[in-house]
């Protein structure tokens, strides 16, 4: 504690008066760029430096991998909706030809009808009562069906440099003919006269699929981009570049003009 006993009320006036001119000297030049030669932290720094500092350290956070974080997510995403992830691109930003893309192949396949598709008369409840033998062949179907995500030869990530292909070994192969006749399951019953009813066209259905599946591989891809442009500008904010640059205890040079070396 300061003693002030002996001190005159000039005396007074006169520290006081240092003492305000010293802090307000001080504030002006944090407000400004007139700060002394040395080394200086980024907290340290005037507010036009820590401008300078931020601006040429705007992609500190943007280097080596930083889009781990959301592909990680996406190939769970999709795992989810039973897809198998094996290769996933992108290029950005704000370029003509930026976007995301991905392969990868359907490994569950009642599940990504069903639930992803949402393609119901394939599921267990849409079946329910139906003759065994048409739960069989419509089970059959699916299990000879195979759907893929494929990367065409294109130098860009984008969207439309993938593609879908469906394949019904049912509809493409001639072992089944006998089974599925004109690649189709028939009603039969011995109370009904006339032709066959047709409950399922397979050829018909797996246009339906292919586009269905298409359909979703173009969102899921727009979903990943703008996912991973939000994480970049995230990371670039004026507030993530300042965060990391005091985590970091980055230290910046200024010389005798007081500018940033």
């Amino acid at each position: 504690m300061t003693d002030w006993s002996g001190t005159t009320k000039k005396d007074w006036e006169v520290s006081a008066s240092h003492f305000f001119v010293a802090r307000i000297r001080d504030i002006l030049a944090k407000q400004s760029n007139n700060m002394q030669e040395g080394t200086y932290s980024f907290d340290q720094l005037s507010d036009k430096l820590k401008e300078e500092a931020i601006e040429r350290n705007r992609d500190i956070n943007v280097y080596d991998d930083w889009h781990d974080f959301v592909m990680d997510g996406f190939k769970e995403d999709l795992a989810e909706e039973g897809v198998e992830a094996d290769d996933v691109q992108y290029s950005g930003f704000y370029s003509q030809g930026d976007g995301a893309s991905f392969t990868g192949e359907v490994t569950d396949m009642k599940h990504f009808l069903v639930k992803t598709l949402g393609m119901h008369q394939f599921s267990d409840e849409e079946l329910e009562g139906l003759p065994e033998d048409i739960k069989e062949k419509v089970q059959g179907f699916i299990d000879t069906l195979t759907i893929s995500f494929n990367r065409k030869n294109s130098r860009y990530s984008h969207e439309n440099t993938c593609e879908t292909n469906t394949w019904s070994e049912i509809v493409r192969s001639s072992r089944y003919e006998d089974e599925y006749p004109e690649y189709k399951i028939y009603l039969t019953n011995r109370v009904l006269v006339g032709d066959p009813i047709v409950f399922m066209d397979l050829a018909q259905e797996e246009e339906k699929i292919d586009q269905a599946a298409e359909e979703w591989r173009l969102d899921k891809c727009r979903e990943l981009y703008r996912e991973l442009e939000k994480e970049y500008d995230g990371l670039q904010s004026d507030e993530a570049v300042a965060e990391t640059l005091e985590t970091n205890g980055s230290e910046f040079e200024v010389d005798e003009d007081g500018d940033l070396i």
